[in-house]
């Protein structure tokens, strides 16, 4: 019975990644699920995509879990809530097995509203993966941030015009700090043809798409977002080739988010802190 289930699993997050990776509203909204389900696989967060999708419509407002953890944290399940099913390794290492979880909207579970926008970019910059520093000389015409892989730091101009472009610029840079400072990078620098430098244009498209999945996260205006031409380049491929594309996609993406979160936890502690004192 388990076998089975593991094997519909298996066709429905294929079936899914084909869909992500021909439809730009499909990826949208993988990027979007990624973004609250931090703990996942690709594979299991394109099984959620979908189960939500199919149950409800809605997407992930925070991070999965099974009744149990629910129940653990005082929180209930809506009844007649079918659960989405999504697979684990077992044990014993050795297979998969079906485990069922449910999202907060799935639950009685109430949700906070987004945090002040300017207090999480604040933390974002102050989670900054490396130096961030202002100039006025920047050569490329309509560019306002840039990761400078030599320098290890990120050259930041005047002319932005709300916290949501700062942040989606900055997200875009850090995604690029991380595909310059990872294996990616060593990979480039092993290429003579690429004279030892980070080749920027080769991983722009996963850039632009985690700096949507991060500010996806924190409640910023991702309306201007256009993925069409990465849905064009991505045209004929298959689901593996798909989901290797997304996981370069979400694994730096999660750990900034993670970061953040961290941040994040450690000043609202210490605004509760200062409160209890005052």
């Amino acid at each position: 019975m388990a076998e089975a289930i593991i094997e519909e699993l298996f066709r429905l997050s294929n079936e899914m990644a084909a869909y992500v990776g021909s439809n730009e509203e499909g990826f949208k909204n993988f990027l979007q699920t990624a973004a609250f389900t931090l703990r996942n696989t690709v594979s299991n967060q394109l099984l959620i995509q979908s189960y939500l999708m199919s149950i409800n419509g809605r997407l992930p407002a925070a991070e999965v879990k099974t009744a149990d953890e629910w129940n653990a944290e005082g929180i209930s399940i809506q009844n007649g809530t079918p659960p989405i099913y999504i697979m684990e390794i077992g044990d014993d290492k050795k297979g998969y097995h079906p485990k069922a979880v449910y999202d907060i909207s799935q639950t009685d579970a109430y949700i906070p509203p987004a945090n002040d926008k300017g207090t999480v970019l604040e933390q974002f910059m102050k989670n900054a993966p490396c130096r961030i520093e202002y100039t006025d000389n920047f050569k490329i015409k309509g560019t306002k941030a840039m990761y400078i892989p030599a320098e290890d730091v990120i050259s930041v101009t005047k002319g932005f015009k709300s916290f949501d472009e700062i942040f989606s610029s900055l997200a875009m840079e850090y995604m690029h700090r991380s595909y310059a400072r990872g294996g990616v990078y060593t990979e480039n620098r092993l290429n003579k043809e690429n004279n030892n430098v980070y080749q920027r244009g080769v991983y722009n498209d996963s850039a632009y798409a985690g700096a949507y999945m991060i500010a996806s996260r924190y409640g910023m205006d991702t309306s201007s977002y256009s993925f069409s031409s990465t849905i064009e380049r991505m045209k004929g491929a298959d689901y593996k080739d798909i989901k290797k594309v997304l996981e370069n996609i979400v694994s730096p993406a999660i750990n900034y988010c993670k970061s953040l979160d961290k941040g994040m936890e450690a000043y609202m502690e210490a605004g509760e802190a200062i409160a209890a004192g005052a």
